[in-house]
């Protein structure tokens, strides 16, 4: 009797998994289109050596971001999904952990900025400002998405981020030329990050009907929380440092035009990884409330395969098309962008299989994998930056980006085996019935 109901609870959850990883790719996906549409109507608006400085701008906000948020998100994510804390004190913990933790960054933000005046384009006080304004916006988007989430709601608060983009794309395509300078640019994006997140809380708090009439979270599940996602919080740092960590030695050792040219390359990288990033939003709440995640392993390795073919078609398809393409989408000021997008697809691809296996570890609580096999890329790449920047530019970094990423996965695949049984060469059993598999799943 035990094995038939917990034969009936997985195959719920299995049901829930396939509908929440459909909807994800929909609704994920349809605001990701109009993050895609923003980047490239400002870097034309900016050309290559502005829109680097505001790209590099936003990296630095997304770095102090990281640091912030101490990966509060998979710890109130986890709790939720796992019915182990009300929603309620989840909720009213992130309000507070975001109004603290900005305030405690005010004074470390203006230090920065006095330090580097000459490499800033604003004056300091506006700098401080934006920054707290992106910073409390970036935060409560991504808490709120993370508890949208772990309540396998995906619909609303994407159509919300895909409205408020939508609304400056339309701001910024209807202004004039001559007023869309740097510095209004730049401001109308910090104050979108900020309406987006204060838009992200008062959505659910209306849509889960939370009022603020209940008490805070005890000691105890504070603790719980802080554990958990300390825990995992060094592991995303590192991680970010992989991923970024090679803006700052092209910023210093390079042009501002190949710096734009660079940033621009990575980010249509990261592009690439929209899908396999949905893909990851839906794996991480299933894993923390299945009981048995044998089927979803399976379903793991299926989804690998299908983004490796995709990768192999779209890889064809830049290699002859792609020059032409970016000049036509970014504008003449971005020639040097194709061969590094060339050089960082492979590692692209190894990142499209890596955040799958993140969640993975992170919904069974193995989060020190994440950590351990982000060191290994981050020195991999750092050393690798180090040396070869200074000598060939943009195109060692994006090869030794390249090679930090696969290291990196080829340590986390080396984990997947010992928690599910796996073949790497599973990996490259190309069948029809993965299409009908991830059609079925679209399908229900």
């Amino acid at each position: 009797m035990q094995y038939r109901i917990l034969a009936a609870t997985n195959f719920i959850f299995y049901m829930q998994f396939q509908q929440f990883l459909r909807q994800s790719l929909i609704w994920r996906g349809l605001y990701l289109i109009t993050v895609f549409v923003l980047n490239i109507v400002m870097s034309r608006l900016l050309q290559a050596e502005v829109s680097g400085w505001l790209y590099f701008m936003i990296h630095v906000f997304s770095f102090v971001i990281v640091v912030a948020s101490c990966n509060i998100e998979s710890g109130v994510g986890y709790f939720l999904a796992s019915s182990i804390i009300p929603k309620e004190g989840l909720t009213v913990f992130v309000i507070m952990w975001t109004v603290i933790i900005t305030i405690l960054l005010l004074p470390i933000l203006y230090l920065y900025f006095s330090v580097f005046q000459g490499s800033y384009k604003l004056a300091i006080n506006e700098l401080v400002f934006l920054s707290a304004a992106f910073i409390i916006g970036g935060l409560l988007t991504t808490y709120c998405l993370s508890l949208f989430y772990a309540d396998k709601n995906v619909i609303i608060p994407n159509v919300a981020l895909f409205i408020t983009n939508a609304i400056f794309i339309s701001f910024l395509l209807l202004s004039r030329s001559d007023y869309l300078s740097l510095r209004i640019v730049f401001k109308g994006y910090c104050y979108l990050v900020l309406a987006q997140g204060l838009i992200m809380l008062c959505l659910f708090l209306v849509a889960n009907s939370i009022r603020f009439n209940f008490g805070f979270l005890n000691a105890a599940q504070v603790k719980q929380i802080l554990s958990y996602s300390l825990i995992a919080f060094g592991g995303n740092l590192v991680l970010f440092l992989v991923y970024r960590i090679d803006y700052w030695f092209v910023q210093r050792y390079c042009s501002g035009a190949d710096l734009g040219n660079y940033i621009q390359a990575s980010k249509l990288g990261q592009l690439l990884l929209v899908i396999p990033q949905v893909l990851a939003a839906a794996v991480f709440p299933e894993t923390a409330s299945m009981v048995n995640t044998e089927q979803i392993g399976r379903d793991i390795v299926i989804l690998f395969r299908l983004i490796i073919q995709c990768f192999i078609v779209g890889y064809v398809f830049i290699i002859v098309f792609g020059k032409w393409v970016l000049l036509f989408l970014f504008g003449n000021t971005f020639s040097n962008i194709y061969l590094p997008v060339l050089m960082l697809i492979p590692g692209i691809l190894c990142l499209s299989i890596l955040v799958i296996l993140l969640s993975f570890f992170s919904g069974k609580q193995q989060s020190k994998h994440n950590f351990n096999g982000a060191m290994i890329a981050l020195v991999v790449i750092a050393l690798g930056d180090f040396i070869l920047i200074p000598i060939y530019g943009i195109y060692a970094a994006a090869i030794v980006s390249t090679l930090g990423y696969c290291s990196n996965l080829i340590y986390a695949l080396w984990q997947f085996k010992k928690l599910h049984s796996f073949n790497f060469k599973q990996l490259f059993l190309f069948t029809k019935n993965d299409w009908y598999w991830l059609a079925s799943v679209l399908r229900k």
